[in-house]
């Protein structure tokens, strides 16, 4: 009887659970698909580094180069993560790039993701075969009531790792503190900043509700992750396989975006009904933020023909 190929999938970040389910959906999906020809084992990235690597800790990046390495076989990542592998993947941070959810199902899941995703493939080692959300639009969490960029100006804010979250904020007068979500909370109880941007379904997962009282709903950018697979990997697979593996991180990365905003939404109202005031901005105040922002796409001008094929899809 043939061995079932095994793939091990290790969940990067946390909180686990918004990774989980992406995880999950695609081991049902691939099971199904492939009658158990296919196995996938999920474990979180402390385990896996109890397990394989002595207990030592390894970063996001750290996680990518063992998906090069082929040591892991699947993860999933955020897109700034993959800026620094691939400089294309910052531009998704640009903000007011996505019109909405509909533009962005359009740009992701075809050619210009595409063709994001394959290129990935040369400059890291590793393939990437769908764009999650793990989060959907972005907020930000502070403690004055914001209903505009002028209530931003001067505040230490939190940011995504990328030079275009940095550039967008420093853009709205604001001064950026770029970390990962899961030190946010602690940033502004040490007093390191004054609170930032983040996304309704990690609200509550970061704790950062119990630091701060109001959240603007700009919406100014998407938070985005990716499904990825090492080439090491990919190189030993059947074009069958290949395409039932890619068939399923489709399906699965569709799963997930709708369980992002289905989890969004409650989230909103959980915040709602324990008293944090959520501001939902005016078009005014909208087309002011996006009036200051528009030198960020200038200075990234190297992007200017993929911004423009995003903006026409």
């Amino acid at each position: 009887m043939k061995q079932p190929l095994k793939l091990r999938w290790v969940l990067a970040h946390i909180p686990y659970d918004l990774f989980l389910r992406s995880a999950n959906a695609f081991c049902k999906a691939i099971n199904e698909r492939t009658n158990g020809a296919i196995e996938v084992e999920v474990m979180g990235k402390d385990e896996w580094e109890k397990k394989y690597n002595n207990g030592e800790q390894i970063g996001n990046l750290g996680v990518m180069k063992r998906v090069a390495s082929g040591e892991i076989h699947m993860s999933q990542t955020y897109s700034t993560v993959l800026g620094n592998l691939n400089k294309d993947f910052f531009a998704l941070d640009l903000p007011y790039l996505f019109r909405d959810h509909d533009h962005a199902t359009r740009v992701l899941d075809g050619e210009i993701g595409k063709k994001l995703l394959s290129g990935l493939s040369e400059t890291s080692g590793a393939r990437g075969l769908a764009f999650t959300y793990s989060g959907g639009y972005k907020m930000m969490a502070v403690n004055n009531n914001a209903t505009s960029i002028k209530d931003l100006e001067g505040q230490t804010l939190r940011c995504g790792k990328s030079p275009v979250s940095e550039a967008t904020f420093r853009a709205i007068g604001a001064e950026p503190l770029p970390m990962g979500v899961d030190g946010f909370a602690e940033s502004v109880v040490a007093g390191e900043c004054e609170g930032g941007e983040n996304v309704f379904p990690r609200y509550f997962r970061s704790s950062v509700n119990t630091v701060t009282n109001t959240v603007a709903n700009t919406e100014h950018a998407l938070f985005l992750t990716s499904i990825v697979i090492s080439n090491k990997v990919w190189d030993i697979l059947t074009e069958e396989q290949r395409n039932v593996i890619k068939e399923c991180a489709q399906i699965a990365a569709t799963e997930e975006r709708k369980e992002s905003l289905v989890d969004g939404a409650a989230a909103k109202q959980r915040a709602l009904s324990e008293g944090i005031e959520v501001v939902e901005w005016s078009d005014k105040a909208i087309n002011e933020f996006k009036a200051a922002v528009q030198p960020v796409y200038e200075q990234f001008g190297e992007y200017a023909d993929l911004v423009a094929k995003i903006k026409n899809s």
